[in-house]
Formats: C-alpha cells, sequence, structure tokens
C-alpha cells in the first residue's frame, strides 16, 4: 500500500510532505472499529501488511491519516484487499439463504464513477418475472441518474491447471437491464477481459448462462479473482446475476467459445477484443445515426468516440456500450 502526501492544506496553504508523519489503520469489522496498526510517527509512504500463512481468504481495509505541526488530517487514502488463501476449483454460489459460500465479495470504487452498489436480494423484488428456485441472487443498482458503473470482485481462486478452466455466470437478461463486463484479474492488477453480459438481439426475458473460458495466461498466475463491471445510463436499470461457477473442463466446447469477441465503453472509446482481422465493426447511436466504421487489422481494436451511448454491431453480435 503507496500513498503521496497533497503539498496543498485544507486552507490552502503548502504542506511540506518531508515534514509530515502517518498513523496506519486497520479496520475490524467484527466491533466496526479502526486500530491503530503503525505510528502515529511513521514516516514511510508505503506500508506491507502479511496476514499469516493458512489465514482464510478475508477482506483487509487500511487507511492512513497523516500528521504535522499544524495538526491531524483525519481522512486519508485507503486500501481494500482480499488477503488469505485462494480457492481451490470447482467453486459453485448460489447465493442460498442470502448467503456466500465462498467470500469475501468486494464492492470497489476505484474512481467517483464507480457509485453503484451490490447487495443480495430477492430478484423478484426488483424485477418481477425474475424469481428463481432459490430466491436470491446479486443486484446491482445505480445510487444515482445519470452514467455510471459498480465493481464487485468475487473471491481469489488459483487457476494454474494443464486443462481448461470454464466460467459460468448466470445472469437476468430483460430490455432496460445494465449490461456487464466480467474481467480476469491478478497481480499488480493485471486484467483481462473475458466476456460481456448483455442481451442480444436473438436473446429473450429470462435467465441465462453466460460461459467464458481462461486465457492460458491467466492460467499460469498463482491467483486470480473475476471481476464484474456493470455499466447504468439510469436508476431504473439493474444486474441480476444468481449463479457463478468456475470449473476444469476436458470437453470441446472452448474450441468455439474461448475466442468470442468481448465489446465494452472504456474512457473516449469502444474496444472490441478477440476481433477477426478484415472482420467489420459498426458504431451507431442510440437513435440508429452511424458514427463509425472500421476494419479490424489486429484482434484488438478501440475507436475513438465521444462520450455516450453506442449500439455496436459485429458479425452476428450487438452490444450497447456506455462511454465515458
Amino acid at each position: 500500500f503507496s500513498w503521496e502526501t497533497s503539498t496543498v492544506g485544507v486552507n490552502g496553504g503548502f504542506v511540506d510532505p518531508a515534514f509530515c508523519t502517518y498513523t496506519i489503520l486497520i479496520y475490524y469489522p467484527e466491533v466496526n472499529y479502526w486500530f491503530t496498526q503503525a505510528g502515529p510517527g511513521y514516516d514511510g509512504t508505503e506500508y506491507s501488511y502479511t496476514v499469516p500463512e493458512g489465514t482464510p481468504l478475508k477482506t483487509v481495509s487500511l487507511a492512513v491519516t497523516t500528521q504535522n505541526a499544524a495538526g491531524n488530517m483525519q481522512e486519508g487514502p485507503m486500501a481494500v484487499a482480499s488477503l488469505g488463501v485462494p480457492y481451490q476449483m470447482p467453486m459453485e454460489e448460489l447465493f442460498e439463504n442470502m448467503q456466500v459460500a465462498y467470500g469475501p465479495l468486494t464492492i470497489e470504487h476505484p474512481s467517483e464513477e464507480y457509485s453503484g452498489s451490490w447487495e443480495i436480494v430477492n430478484p423478484a423484488a426488483y424485477v418481477s418475472k425474475a424469481s428463481n428456485d432459490s430466491g436470491a441472487s446479486l443486484v446491482s443498482f445505480a445510487e444515482e441518474d445519470g452514467e455510471t458503473y459498480s465493481q464487485l470482485v468475487l473471491p481469489k481462486f488459483n487457476p494454474q491447471t494443464n486443462e481448461e478452466v470454464k466460467v459460468e455466470v448466470r445472469a437476468y437478461l430483460y430490455d432496460n437491464m445494465a449490461d456487464a463486463v466480467v474481467y480476469a484479474r491478478g497481480y499488480d492488477n493485471q486484467a483481462v477481459a473475458l466476456g460481456t453480459i448483455s442481451m442480444g438481439e436473438e436473446d429473450e426475458e429470462g435467465w441465462k448462462t453466460f460461459t467464458f473460458f481462461l486465457p492460458e495466461d491467466v492460467k499460469d498466475w498463482q491467483w486470480t479473482e473475476l471481476v464484474v463491471r456493470a455499466s447504468f445510463t439510469d436508476k431504473t436499470q439493474y444486474l441480476l446475476i444468481d449463479k457463478y461457477a468456475i470449473n476444469i473442463f476436458t470437453g470441446v466446447e472452448q474450441q468455439f467459445m474461448a475466442n468470442e469477441p468481448v465489446i465494452y465503453g472504456v474512457k473516449n472509446a469502444i474496444v472490441v477484443e478477440n476481433a477477426d482481422t478484415q472482420s467489420i465493426i459498426n458504431v451507431f447511436t442510440v437513435d440508429g445515426k452511424q458514427v463509425a466504421t472500421r476494419k479490424a487489422e489486429v484482434s484488438y481494436v478501440a475507436i475513438e468516440v465521444e462520450k455516450g451511448i453506442y449500439i455496436v454491431r459485429y458479425a452476428d453480435k450487438t452490444a450497447k456500450v456506455v462511454v465515458r
């Protein structure tokens, strides 16, 4: 965990970081209290925290407060991470009894744009036709109107195997659903997009299982975690997920699915991964105006566009994309 000290004080004056020291705090959810882990007087700008060997996977939250001759800054940077022994495959999560079999689940807010949230609820409470056998699912929702994201990190697991690793995510499809991108993320925030969760032109309303396969390089990592990033345009949209599973797969299905295209939005651009070279990508506004067309020269294509909502058509795939 590393940080930088602002050179501007709360009243606009100059702050010299050389004369600042720090207090490292750690959060204990059992008692809802932040305890001092190091300091006051800690003079570094990075800190390492290690859990004992064999510790079950858990969420660790660290925070920093700053002190100098003028006083204390009570609010400072914070880091949240899952530490402990990664799970082993296979894994299957159904959220039965509104509980998780594999924890922890971590809601991330990497920037102000990520103001959405997640909870475990009865899905029919949000979308009336989305009842299921367990009566439970994850739901992601926007806290405010306008374009925003929410991001959920699933528990770490060990992906190392010589076989194929299949990831299945079951989501409820309906016309006004929030779309999502699923990533595999490893050490130092290295992330690979596995695929998208969205309603295609041929899909009907209902629960659907989306299948992804881990790339070969991800299976060399000591651990990985799945990250689900949902995108919203208003508070009436939801993303419902009632199951995910991670299994070693020995069939031939991956030959047809491992390289499926992944379409998503980033800042000022639309990205298509796993594109077939020489294929055509068309971009439209939501009212049907074509704003871009691109022939894929390589498998990774980024098309610069202005902030907004777009419809992207590639081969037989259609996706709604939010660009910031």
